[in-house]
């Protein structure tokens, strides 16, 4: 009976070392510092594919630059300050394409392009396809303008017509290209006005005169040193409009060129052709 019991309990004891032994193990194994080398490669392995996930998901091209610092870096890639009316139109591209980023030459100079095709004096079919807007709105391609009060500018035009229906009437059909349509608001006249004094019929312009009156600007601007290949026809820099108006019983045309240092009047005769000159 003793011996069984001796046997039993040298067992157990056994048991309960091996236990400890095991137990021991496991407590060392979990806090144990790991390996720096397995550290190092945990590490680098998590860092590359942090580094894959920008390279899917984040475009470093686009990264959020203030829009002035956009205007300084696109005005330094054209070589000259921008107009007002231009940096407008950049803006308006910035935002509608939500762009927060330094911009390329390349999408600098489709920007530039893009604006001066928006550019009445510059584009003729742009002009063309406005004023056939305005045929449709007052019913008819021939009228009176009113004194001869007609000026298209680099991004608006403005003519005053004698009322087709009623000649007594005036209005004011103006066109910007930023509202996209034309505005007509009604001319208040005194008692005595006859709006069919010094009026001119639309029909009897030149418009061929007006991309002469364009091409002697160019030059005059190159003359003076401050021609570019864009942008030139604006109210910074070159013509900004052209006026229509009557020497006695003969059309004439006006504009004024504007240079960094200095600006020239130019009179023109109702084909284009530059009739006088005087510095401003």
């Amino acid at each position: 009976m003793k011996k069984n019991f001796c046997l039993i309990l040298l067992v157990g004891i056994t048991v309960f070392i091996s236990s400890c032994q095991y137990i021991e193990k496991a407590v060392d194994d979990t806090f144990s510092t790991l390996p720096q080398k397995a550290i190092s490669d945990e590490d680098n392995d998590d860092k590359n594919f942090l580094n894959y996930l920008k390279d899917v998901f984040i475009d470093k091209s686009n990264e959020r630059v203030f829009i002035t610092d956009i205007f300084k870096d696109a005005e330094k890639k054209m070589g000259y300050k921008f107009p007002t009316s231009l940096k407008s139109h950049f803006r308006r591209y910035l935002t509608e394409n939500d762009i927060h980023r330094y911009l390329s030459k390349e999408e600098v100079l489709e920007i530039a392009k893009e604006y001066d095709q928006n550019n009445f004096l510059l584009n003729t079919k742009k002009r063309d396809e406005v004023m056939e807007k305005l045929f449709e709105l007052v019913g008819t391609r021939d009228f009176y303008i009113y004194q001869t009060r007609f000026r298209i500018h680099d991004t608006s035009i403005y003519i005053y017509i004698v009322n087709p229906n009623n000649p007594e009437q005036v209005d004011l059909y103006y066109y910007n290209l930023s509202i996209g349509n034309w505005i007509v608001n009604p001319e208040k006249l005194s008692a005595d006005t006859d709006p069919m004094k010094d009026s001119l019929l639309f029909s009897d312009i030149n418009y061929d005169a007006f991309e002469k009156i364009i091409d002697t600007g160019k030059e005059v601007l190159k003359e003076m040193g401050d021609y570019r290949e864009y942008n030139i026809m604006n109210q910074d820099l070159g013509i900004d409009s052209i006026s229509t108006h009557l020497d006695g019983e003969d059309i004439i045309f006006k504009t004024k060129v504007k240079g960094i240092r200095e600006d020239y009047n130019l009179t023109f005769d109702k084909d284009g052709n530059l009739i006088e000159k005087d510095r401003a």
